[in-house]
This record gives C-alpha cells, structure tokens and sequence, in this order.
C-alpha cells in the first residue's frame, strides 16, 4: 500500500472541484471589485439560446453582442463582459454543449479563439 498520504473511500466519491474546468478562458479584469450583478445576469438569461431546430445561433449571438454592447464597468473590457455572461445566454442543450467542450476535438477548436479572446470572433468564424 502507498504511504504518505491515506486516503479514504469517501474521498474516491467526492466529485473533485478540480477537475471542473470552464470552455471558456476568461480575461483577466483590472477592476478591484468586478461582479456580475444578478440584474445583469438577469437581463442575458432573459434571451436564452437551447440549440433547438427552430432557433438560429446566429441571430442569439447577434442579440447576446448587441445586448454586450450596452454594457460598460470602468476598468473592465467589453470582451472580458461577453466572455462571463456567455453562459448564462444558455439553457438546456446549448448549455450542455457549452460544459464539455472539453473533448480534444472541441479543444483544437477553442485555441483559434483564445488568443482573440472575443466572442465576437467566434460568431463570424460560424
């Protein structure tokens, strides 16, 4: 047996806060004291994006930018906004797709965009 560090079995079931990783790199925000206000967060779920067949992707980003582009904090960049509200703009499929964008393929993908930074760039590469 391994000595060290015993661990026990309630430690094997736990769910580990740090495997949980986000598909979304945020900015980092010159603010002391950024957070996203429940009235904000409020304002983005308002219009919220499923992925169903009937919605288009394109015009919920549209509306999400546009709604973005209202939006101004001191010190805080309109990219690093847009990156932290992203997901709250969706629910259900969308949402799902969003939380395990972390397969190697999706991976490969998100690098184009990370040196950008900007959700912006991710709508005109659809």
């Amino acid at each position: 047996m391994a000595e060290g560090n015993p661990r026990v079995l309630r430690d094997y079931v736990l769910p580990q806060a740090t495997t949980l990783t986000s598909s979304i790199v945020n900015l980092a925000v010159e603010a002391n004291n950024f957070e996203l206000r429940p009235a904000l967060v409020s304002f983005v779920e308002k219009d919220q994006f499923s992925a169903r067949p009937t919605e288009n992707p394109h015009l919920h980003l549209r509306n999400f930018l546009a709604k973005c582009d209202t939006i101004k904090l001191n010190e805080v960049s309109a990219n690093a906004i847009s990156l932290q509200l992203f997901p709250f703009s969706l629910t259900d499929r969308a949402s799902y797709w969003l939380l395990n964008c972390n397969a190697p393929a999706a991976r490969r993908g998100r690098a184009r965009y990370r040196s950008r930074h900007s959700i912006r760039s991710i709508h005109k590469a659809l």
